[in-house]
């Protein structure tokens, strides 16, 4: 519990003590509903900035879940944050066990393709016309992995 939880329940303490009358110039009532009244009204500055720093962050974690579920805030708006979040948790988890098993072939594919074409290097050295071709696609595809997984990782926080 914060200070400003503290705050607010001795306030709303003072406020139940009893009425708090409000003129134009005074405010009368019971002497600790009066006080409670009074130090709302000095507390509320800080209790906005509060009230403003939580909606961002609301709207940051709502972002946030949207970009993971991919559908703009539906799911975080039918389930809720503690749902969406979990939710959230599991897609990451296998989206990153998908993206190990593409990384996965691809590295066995990136083997075979090695192996064949070292039995296939023609006599003087030089590789054939469709081999070439073959690691050349060979690199894209390795750099197309790398590229996917920089995306996924600065959409999903980064690192494991």
């Amino acid at each position: 519990m914060s200070a400003t939880d503290d705050t607010l329940r001795a306030i709303l303490a003072g406020l139940r003590c009893g009425e708090v009358h409000i003129t134009a110039d005074r405010c009368t009532g019971d002497s600790r509903a009066v006080n409670a009244f009074c130090d709302l009204v000095r507390a509320a500055p800080a209790l906005l900035q509060e009230v403003l720093r939580l909606r961002d962050e609301r709207l940051a974690i709502g972002n946030l879940l949207a970009v993971i579920h991919r559908d703009g805030g539906h799911h975080m708006a039918e389930h809720g944050i503690e749902a969406s979040c979990a939710a959230a948790e599991r897609v990451v988890c296998d989206e990153r066990a998908r993206l190990d098993a593409v990384e996965h072939a691809a590295r066995a594919y990136r083997d075979a393709t090695e192996v064949l074409i070292g039995a296939w290097t023609v006599r003087d050295g030089t590789r054939a016309e469709h081999w070439i071709a073959a690691d050349r696609s060979r690199r894209e595809a390795a750099d197309a992995q790398v590229q996917a997984r920089v995306v996924l990782d600065r959409v999903l926080g980064g690192g494991r």
